[in-house]
């Protein structure tokens, strides 16, 4: 099966817009969207050619926190197509915190998965 992308295509007004792109005449993967280790209100999708989708995400306010925030975007229980990260507050030391907050999302995802996998849901 070819690979399925997902590219940002703006931000604005607490809405993250982004391109879904996969294979001509298969239906796009159930989405999800977390924050934090959990999960946010389902990514809308809306068909715009053959083989793309436009991925709609409606950001809480609560993301917007002082620090680093992460979102992880990509397929339900799988490996995440799109990290996108928020960074409030002072200026942060160059982008280091940014590397962290990116590294403990994807951990956070793989640790659900192991845990799933032990608990014998896979």
């Amino acid at each position: 099966m070819a690979p399925w992308t997902l590219e940002r295509l703006r931000l604005a007004s607490g809405l993250w817009e982004g391109r879904l792109t996969g294979p001509a005449g298969a239906e796009p993967p159930p989405l999800a969207a977390t924050w934090r280790g959990s999960d946010l209100a389902p990514p809308r999708l809306a068909a715009e050619a053959e083989g793309r989708w436009r991925v709609t995400i409606e950001l809480p306010s609560a993301i917007m926190t002082e620090g680093t925030q992460t979102l992880a975007i990509g397929p339900r229980g799988g490996e995440p197509l799109c990290l996108e990260t928020f960074a409030f507050g002072d200026p942060l030391e160059a982008d280091l915190r940014a590397q962290v907050a990116a590294l403990r999302a994807e951990l956070d995802l793989l640790k659900r998965a192991f845990r799933r996998h032990m608990a014998g849901g896979d």
